[in-house]
This record gives structure tokens, C-alpha cells and sequence, in this order.
């Protein structure tokens, strides 16, 4: 996912980075009327503890309270907390809502290619057998998640990333942050006061680019979240697991008002043909839109009425 902030830096009261969840998380903002920037500067650095905290907990890479959930795969139901069943919930509803689209099992075959490894034509097709949402079954009751095969595995690749900006956009915000962005390797979410001179000004990162910073074009957007997902980092969390698999979209950009759900859905709709993902993305009236392998802009009606053309 990769956004650029156009904005002038000498114009920020406060500016800091702190590298997470194998990218980097930038937070901003403009001189505050009630906070200092001593206390900006710790409320950013405890924003960052709450990531650290996100990603220590989510992590497939290595033990987590989540990984054990795999490690139970297809044995018996596992308990999760309150906040990891949430997710859950949270997942398989957008799996329901994209038709598989988005699909937190992606991982039955993401996890067993990671490193470079080559899977036969025969282990590949099996384990790419093992997608399917529908056989995680949620006992709210229990609190417990368990699979249908043992072999299955699930991820919050195309999920976590969300879901920690917005964990650490919240914090802000409730404790007096005004006039802030939080952007999670370029999953952004950004905030404006009342009374806000402008806009904030976000760039849509350059699909064909290899320089990060060049943009294909320009979005001002004083609340909510910009999330674009390209091929340019077509990672372990997009697998297509549908038949239309055209290779077709180079980047999908969605505007929504919390980072999770336009990272989710971003990513979902890197999956589909230009005009099904503009179909989906006008079907739920949802402001996003697809630059396609030869360069074309594809905008759904929302973001053909938000730009006024």
C-alpha cells in the first residue's frame, strides 16, 4: 500500500517516524491550539507503542498470540481474546461481502511460498485448495475459532495494516489531536478540524514508478482514510482464488472513512478486471478507483461526482 503526502513538512509542528510492521509509520501534525509539541511528541510515541503492541500480537512471522491459532489448525478450537475474535468477525464479513475476494485463508498457500519456495504444480493446486473462508467456523460463545483441514491457515495480511492506523488514529483523536495524518507505509488516515485552513493533500503513488514519491495524481481529503494497493507491492496477502484473473489492474485506490475497511477492500479488488471492480466499487457506492496495466483511470460514480466530472 504506498500514498504520498504532498504537504509542506516546514509547516508541521511536530514530525515523527517510527518503523513497524516491516515499513515505516509517519505521523503529522499542524501546531495544536491546547498541546504542545512535547506532548504531541509523546502522544506520537505512544501511537506507536500501541503498533508495536498490534503487530507483536498479529504476527504470522513468528510466535503470537494469533500464530497459535494456526498451530491448532484442523486439532481443535482455539480460544482468542476479545480483540483477536473481533478481527475475525471483522474479516469474515468482508470475505462474505467480496464473495472470497478477500479471504484471510489466502495464507493455506501464501505461508508455504514465503522465502522464495517453489511448490510443485501438485502441492500448489492443494494448498491453493485450502482457501476458503468457508470453512473457518467462529463460536461466539466460546470466544473460539477452528478450521475444517489441518492443513488450513489463516493471515491478516491486507487487514493488520488498517487496523493499526486506525488503532493509532483513534488514540490520537481521543486524547485532543487535531490537524493530524497517521500513515502506515502509505495506508493513510488523515484529520481536519472545523476550522482547518485546507484540505489535507494526498498522492496516489505512480503505479509504473519505481521512485515512491512520484504520484499519478492528486486527492485532497480533510477526514478519512486513502489506501492504495498496486502491484508495485503485490505481496503474500493478494492471491487471486477467483476464475477472473486478468492481471489487468495495476493499482486500486479507496477513500473510505477508516483505513481497515479501504485496505481490506483495496486490496480485494486488485483481483478483479477494471469493469468488475468498478461494478463492486458502485454496487456498495463506494469512492475508489483502478489505474489498469496500460495506464488508463477507471473511477467509480462516487469518485466521478467527488471530482466533479
Amino acid at each position: 500500500m504506498s500514498t504520498s503526502n504532498f504537504d509542506n513538512h516546514s509547516l508541521v509542528s511536530v514530525q515523527a517516524k517510527y518503523p513497524a510492521m516491516g515499513g515505516e509509520f509517519v505521523f503529522l501534525a499542524y501546531p495544536q491550539k491546547f498541546l504542545s509539541r512535547s506532548d504531541v511528541s509523546e502522544l506520537f510515541a505512544l501511537a506507536a507503542k500501541e503498533i508495536n503492541r498490534i503487530e507483536h500480537k498479529l504476527t504470522d512471522f513468528k510466535d503470537s498470540d494469533f500464530n497459535r491459532i494456526n498451530d491448532h489448525a484442523g486439532i481443535k478450537p482455539h480460544v482468542v481474546d476479545d480483540e483477536i475474535f473481533a478481527l475475525l468477525q471483522t474479516a469474515l464479513s468482508f470475505s462474505k461481502a467480496t464473495n472470497g475476494l478477500f479471504d484471510i485463508s489466502f495464507a493455506s498457500l501464501a505461508h508455504r511460498t514465503r522465502g522464495r519456495k517453489k511448490l510443485t504444480s501438485k502441492e500448489f493446486e492443494y494448498y491453493k485448495s485450502l482457501i476458503n473462508y468457508k470453512n473457518i467456523k467462529l463460536d461466539e460463545e466460546l470466544r473460539s475459532i477452528s478450521f475444517a483441514h489441518k492443513d488450513m491457515r489463516i493471515g491478516f495480511g491486507g487487514i493488520g495494516k488498517g487496523y493499526a492506523v486506525d488503532r493509532a488514529f483513534e488514540f490520537l483523536k481521543d486524547n485532543g489531536l487535531v490537524n493530524f495524518s497517521v500513515n502506515g507505509s502509505g495506508d493513510m488516515r488523515v484529520h481536519s478540524a472545523p476550522d482547518a485552513p485546507r484540505p489535507w493533500r494526498l498522492g496516489i503513488r505512480n503505479p509504473f514508478a519505481k521512485d515512491p514519491s512520484k504520484a499519478a495524481g492528486l486527492i485532497q481529503l480533510s477526514n478519512g482514510a486513502l489506501v492504495t494497493s498496486g502491484n508495485y507491492v503485490r505481496g503474500d496477502h493478494i492471491i487471486n482464488t477467483t476464475s477472473d484473473n486478468p492481471g489487468q489492474l495495476a493499482s486500486v485506490t479507496l477513500i473510505d472513512e477508516n483505513a481497515l475497511s479501504a485496505d481490506v477492500l483495496a486490496t480485494a479488488l486488485m483481483n478483479l478486471s477494471s469493469n468488475k471492480a468498478m461494478d463492486f466499487l458502485n454496487s456498495k457506492n463506494l469512492l475508489g478507483l483502478a489505474i489498469d496495466s496500460n495506464g488508463k483511470t477507471h473511477l467509480s460514480s462516487k469518485a466521478l461526482s467527488h471530482f466533479g466530472l
